[in-house]
């Protein structure tokens, strides 16, 4: 960000390549950061140095998955089963949702570990209707982080921000590790600003106590 920031795009783009091949979340800045950047020029649009940057995204993870799959196929190809298949996280906001559910069909929800986390077992209709309705919630929310973007009304930072923010609340998963992963951002987007901090705090504190009241609850299997 602060690459792309001092309008250092190549290697701010090289740098969020290798960013996505260690996690898949990272590639999400793509967004954000291709619109302030074909913001910023003023060339045709077919012209090399409007695409240069996303070039280079793209060879970089080209040149490593291509290593990567020479190593071994199903290692590389596995991760994105593993991120298809994984069910709703019990810390996530569909986990809450689902337990909203649970007045109307008045059957308490079931947990098992898997996937090295406590999850929702998927017990009715409602578990799929929340898994696309987050979808769709996530998509319209990067729609509207984009559109704010281009008007101006955020800068690159803010929409790194929160287009990160989107896709945490909005996923099937959510864990303590993603606060740790996106704190540095929110730090150096808010500053010294008290609602930030009192905000972080709180929701650090909330995902905190979560383990002795939810993940050593009695009666998840």
């Amino acid at each position: 960000v602060i690459l792309a920031e001092r309008k250092r795009w190549t290697w701010a783009f090289v740098l969020l390549a290798l960013a996505f091949l260690m996690k898949f979340y990272p590639v999400m800045l793509l967004i954000p950061f291709l619109v302030a950047q074909q913001m910023e020029l003023r060339t045709k649009w077919n012209t090399w140095s409007r695409w240069k940057p996303f070039a280079a995204f793209i060879a970089v993870c080209v040149l490593v998955m291509g290593v990567s799959l020479l190593l071994s196929v199903e290692g590389t190809v596995s991760p994105l089963s593993y991120f298809e298949t994984r069910p709703i996280q019990a810390e996530s906001l569909g986990s809450s949702l689902l337990w909203l559910t649970t007045f109307v069909t008045h059957h308490a929800l079931a947990f098992e570990f898997t996937f090295h986390s406590l999850n929702v077992q998927p017990v009715h209709i409602f578990t799929v209707l929340i898994t696309y309705g987050l979808d769709l919630l996530e998509l319209g929310g990067l729609v509207c982080v984009a559109w704010l973007q281009w008007r101006h009304k955020i800068d690159l930072a803010m929409a790194a921000v929160l287009t990160l923010l989107v896709v945490m609340v909005t996923g099937k998963v959510f864990s303590p590790q993603y606060l740790i992963w996106v704190i540095p951002l929110v730090a150096y987007v808010s500053g010294t600003n008290w609602r930030w901090i009192a905000s972080w705090v709180a929701i650090c504190a909330l995902t905190t106590v979560i383990y002795p009241y939810t993940y050593y609850a009695p009666g998840h299997t």
